[in-house]
């Protein structure tokens, strides 16, 4: 069988290869990217690992203000629903739960440095806070 030449200035297969492939990488860097919509199964589920759709099992209050479920930890919600009344970590939080089974959770907080105590001193997030008072809490 006769030896076909290649001509000098064609480029191999490995190179044709090579730039192809280059060609590729910048077409996809190129690429707009993809947006997610509301509907999208993918941004579902994001939101659902954020907690949007997790509610809380009893309402509950901290100072006043309405406890929101988002971002707390299934861990963090089913506990809250379970507090007791009493008083807690040195006498520094007051928990009430009322007859409509409300959880009422009340500590100093008047100035930003009672806040900025308290965040230093007994728990810097409402996950923090609900464990230690479980932790407390006689069973």
């Amino acid at each position: 069988m006769p030896k076909v030449e290649q001509p000098k200035d064609e480029p191999s297969n490995a190179q044709v290869m090579t730039r192809l492939a280059d060609l590729m990488e910048r077409q996809e860097a190129n690429a707009p990217r993809r947006e997610l919509t509301l509907g999208d199964p993918e941004y579902q589920a994001r939101l659902r690992k954020e907690g949007l759709f997790s509610k809380l099992e009893k309402p509950a209050f901290q100072n006043g203000r309405e406890v929101q479920a988002r971002g707390l930890p299934e861990k963090t919600i089913h506990r809250l629903a379970r507090l007791k009344t009493g008083s807690y970590i040195g006498g520094k939080v007051r928990v009430m739960v009322d007859a409509k089974e409300q959880v009422h959770l009340s500590y100093k907080s008047a100035t930003p440095e009672d806040r900025m105590r308290f965040a230093l001193d007994v728990a810097p997030t409402f996950e923090v806070l609900v464990d230690k008072v479980w932790a407390e809490m006689p069973a």
